[in-house]
């Protein structure tokens, strides 16, 4: 396999690949994921400056958009089976796959009764259904053109385009990347918290495979990098802050709702599937 490197793509394919870190000191640094009901704000000073870093780097993106899309298109990159395959598996893993993870670890907490499952299950979904409706807010707004559109323009924009049911106005963000992110920061930010001799090794596995799914949607033409790296954004920022919430305040309703269910079998042979909803101080992780 031969690649037709350019400055641009030398350039913007290890940014992408720092994205998977870009969370870490923030999540390690956050009182309410450690458990401490006595947190502070949500948002602090520090959260501004990691979204101001963001947007930096999507603003930074803005002119190698088309020169990495043409790159990655060339026909000796396109024309490599091994990378069509890989491709294909990152892409089905942020979308669908992060509807499966989310779920899966919450029906494995409630079969198992393992509370810590549960948990994740649920406030990783939460995350993801924060950051897709952000993103599905962004991308009518934005108007911005696919890339694999004939002759698209990076640089067009037009307010309200991209509620188009074609879906060829809606590249900004990336909807795969930040779902992918979104799963990825809170199951990381729930392990550092439960399990911190491990959550190093859940956080490299996620972010790197939340990492390879945004570089898939460059690699199909779905999306210019700015896209991929403003959708990571907003991801991350869903995962952390969902996880940063749930825990300083256990006892929301949602919790209340999801974190009591309860799997047993009945006497046909059958399971017997419930909830039951508690109140109080006593009811959160």
């Amino acid at each position: 396999m031969r690649w037709r490197w350019s400055r641009g793509l030398y350039r913007t394919l290890p940014l992408l690949l720092a994205l998977g870190g870009a969370a870490m000191p923030a999540r390690a640094q956050s009182p309410a994921v450690r458990g401490d009901s006595a947190a502070g704000p949500l948002f602090s000073r520090r959260d501004a400056w990691v979204a101001v870093g963001f947007v930096a780097a999507t603003v930074a993106a803005l002119p190698l958009d088309e020169i990495v899309a043409h790159n990655l298109q060339l026909p000796q990159n396109q024309n490599e089976p091994g990378l069509v395959r890989v491709s294909a598996v990152f892409r089905d893993l942020a979308d669908p796959g992060t509807l499966y993870i989310g779920g899966g670890l919450y029906a494995a907490g409630i079969l198992f009764h393992d509370a810590s499952l549960a948990d994740m299950g649920v406030h990783a979904s939460e995350a993801l259904a924060l950051a897709s409706v952000a993103g599905f807010v962004l991308k009518g707004a934005v108007g911005r053109p696919l890339p694999r559109q004939a002759n698209a323009d990076a640089d067009s924009y037009k307010f309200g385009r991209g509620i188009r049911v074609d879906g060829n106005w809606q590249a900004f963000p990336s909807g795969h990347t930040l779902a992918a992110f979104s799963i990825a920061s809170a199951v990381t930010a729930e392990a550092m918290d439960r399990w911190p001799s491990r959550g190093m090794l859940v956080g490299a596995l996620m972010y790197g495979s939340a990492t390879a799914s945004g570089i898939s949607r460059l690699y199909n033409n779905a999306h210019w990098v700015s896209d991929v790296i403003f959708g990571a954004g907003i991801g991350i920022f869903s995962g952390i802050k969902t996880v940063q919430y749930d825990h300083a305040h256990p006892d929301n309703w949602l919790n209340r709702m999801m974190l009591h269910g309860a799997v047993s079998p009945d006497a046909r042979g059958g399971v017997d599937v419930g909830l039951h909803f508690t109140t109080g101080a006593g009811s959160g992780r």
